[in-house]
């Protein structure tokens, strides 16, 4: 098993490691958005192969 914070994430900025808060994604005017959001995993020798799965909720709110 690997902690959630080996699991990073950007939008349009550096990699950051994924959190248990919440975190803001992006933000703008109420419509349609296309948004791309990176990941990467930190690995290392020592990983065994397995299968690594994460469940993620994406929330949107409005003001």
């Amino acid at each position: 098993m690997k902690p959630n914070t080996d699991l990073l994430w950007r939008s349009d900025s550096p990699f950051q490691e994924l959190s248990t808060s919440d975190e803001l994604v992006a933000e703008g005017e109420a419509g349609t958005i296309q948004l791309d959001v990176d990941y990467r995993i930190k690995l290392s020798w020592l990983d065994p192969p397995d299968y690594y799965g994460i469940t993620l909720i994406y929330t949107l709110t409005s003001d």
